[in-house]
């Protein structure tokens, strides 16, 4: 059985769902979302009253970008509407854009390694959703609806007749909207032999060979990109238009980039970008933060950061924790790109050492104690009628999809044996908050089992970790790289971890081996790499008096 960590099951939420669409008056919705109708009221029919305020903020060609914020009573009540529109919209595999797990990462890497690659801008797409198509939109999800509750959602999520660009609600309503313009793409790409995704606004179409662009270009020359009607008719009719100075195509001989993002041969970032942050930690380390900071700022092209590079008095160049988490969410972001990659960087890798040297930083241990527990279990069973006990003593981890463990502290590996009905996990937390908040038993038949890969996992229901534990599906670690596994060995009471280095792997890479050894009890424990990011399960060590056997952790595969 294979576990898949990277979806919501539907399933879950199936009475949410059938809920929220039987609503019929505004009464139900103010009911079903806690809230007061005057309230609700008052918001979709404010009169002169003003609920929201304008910020403009500069578009990478220097063009204003409107944007429309509610007030936070507002936005708390849209953002309650989002979780239940969340629910009914199932995104097509082609839409990257304000989706859970999905990313400008995992629109890039549609379209790696393509003959061509070609990208358009849909014209002013929030405001081009009219409030006429938002409540046609409402009026299909709520078949029970009276027009009172379709009007009053309609005023709720729209502003001055359209989709503004700042409410909570207006990414999920535009993706509903474009739902049929997504089938229609994909079909006429499918058909084509094309690969289509759409990131909010931004489309993406690629292929193979030089003789697929007629289907979407009549001519593709760089002064004349003129549109195939077949393909700009479905846009057409969908409501939208596209943006004619912003529709480029580039080839395999060209820098391609998706969602800004390099794709020739696999998702990458540009080479000034390393050689820029290579720059910054040698003047880091050789003259100090302030020097590297204002050297580093000289060089910073990227238009967000425009008054971070002219202003001198910048909070960023003053202020080290604040020009730290700036660098931070760099490398961060950059990781979040190079782990479509079945590799990793080495240069990235490189980075984030270079940084933790710098920084002197290391995973704190509060973000370890929070996520990570104890879990005891014991129980009796018979096997060809032979009587026995299973008493185990590992560790498990909490992250935002569940709590992960091994098989082997719950149960026998390759023993068919039933475990007794009722029989719970003992799960001790460190942090005495989440203690009051997690369950103190878990039913082991909760527990979803991979014996072949010795993972189990737990998916907790209404339980926010502290501080989330991100994974990084699919990392595969170098040899000689340095990671950190953490665990609660047997008889002990606190997290220990274990700095190891990378030796070898095991079966199909799947398995890593490491040196020094893990301990006994730390079986189920996390392992990090050097981002803080956690990579794989700890699956084998040694005791306190016997180190001979190699520590060994499975990596996490979504």
């Amino acid at each position: 059985m294979a576990l898949n960590f990277g979806k919501e099951t539907f399933s879950d939420n199936v009475n949410i769902t059938n809920s929220f669409l039987e609503i019929q008056t505004p009464e139900d919705l103010a009911a079903h979302i806690e809230e007061n109708v005057k309230v609700l009221k008052k918001y979709a029919y404010p009169g002169k009253r003003i609920f929201y305020s304008i910020l403009i903020i500069p578009k990478k060609d220097h063009s204003p970008r409107l944007i429309e914020a509610p007030c936070n009573d507002l936005k708390r009540i849209l953002r309650k509407i989002t979780d239940q529109l969340t629910y009914i919209y199932q995104p097509p595999a082609c839409v990257h854009g304000f989706v859970c797990s999905k990313s400008v990462a995992t629109n890039a890497h549609s379209h790696v390694n393509k003959y061509f690659v070609s990208s358009f801008d849909i014209k002013n797409f929030f405001p081009s959703i009219s409030a006429k198509r938002v409540r046609g939109l409402f009026k299909n999800i709520f078949f029970y609806a009276n027009d009172n509750l379709i009007d009053l959602l309609t005023n709720l999520v729209t502003l001055h007749k359209h989709l503004p660009q700042g409410y909570p609600t207006s990414p999920i309503i535009s993706n509903m909207i474009c739902l049929q313009m997504d089938k229609q793409i994909t079909k006429y790409c499918k058909e084509k032999h094309l690969f289509y995704s759409r990131y909010a606004d931004d489309i993406t179409i690629s292929g193979n060979s030089k003789r697929l662009i007629s289907n979407i270009f009549i001519s593709s020359k760089a002064e004349d990109l003129t549109l195939c009607p077949d393909f700009s008719n479905i846009i057409e009719s969908n409501g939208f238009s596209l943006n004619s100075q912003k529709t480029h195509i580039s080839f395999k001989s060209d820098r391609q980039t998706v969602t800004q993002i390099i794709v020739n041969k696999k998702c990458n970032i540009p080479r000034e970008v390393y050689r820029s942050l290579r720059v910054l930690f040698y003047n880091w380390q050789k003259n100090g933060w302030q020097y590297a900071a204002n050297e580093y700022a000289k060089f910073i092209s990227d238009h967000h950061y425009i008054s971070f590079r002219n202003d001198v008095n910048s909070p960023m160049l003053t202020d080290e924790q604040l020009f730290k988490k700036h660098i931070r969410g760099r490398l961060a972001y950059y990781t979040m790109i190079d782990a479509q990659n079945s590799i990793p960087s080495t240069p990235l890798t490189k980075l984030w050492e270079m940084y933790l040297q710098c920084t002197k930083e290391h995973v704190p241990m509060s973000l370890i104690e929070n996520n990570v527990f104890q879990l005891e279990i014991t129980y009796d069973y018979e096997i060809d009628g032979k009587s026995n006990n299973f008493t185990s003593s590992s560790t498990g981890f909490l992250t935002e999809k569940g709590l992960f463990t091994c098989v082997h502290g719950l149960k026998e590996l390759n023993q068919k044996y039933d475990i007794p009905e009722n029989t719970n996990v003992e799960v001790a937390c460190l942090n005495k908050s989440l203690s009051r908040k997690f369950p103190s038993q878990i039913p082991i038949k909760d527990f979803l089992l991979c014996e072949e890969d010795d993972i189990a996992f737990y998916r907790y229901k209404n339980i926010k970790p502290l501080s989330n534990l991100v994974i990084n599906f699919n990392y595969l670690p170098q040899i000689s790289e340095h990671v950190t596994g953490y665990g609660i060995p047997g008889g002990e009471t606190d997290v220990y971890p274990i700095e190891a280095i990378v030796d070898s792997f095991k079966l199909d890479k799947s398995c890593v081996r490491i040196t020094p050894t893990f301990y006994k009890g730390m079986s189920g424990g996390p392992v990090l790499n050097a981002r803080q990011e956690v990579i794989g399960i700890i699956l084998e060590g040694s005791s306190f008096d016997d180190l001979s056997r190699c520590g060994l952790f499975i990596r996490l595969l979504s």
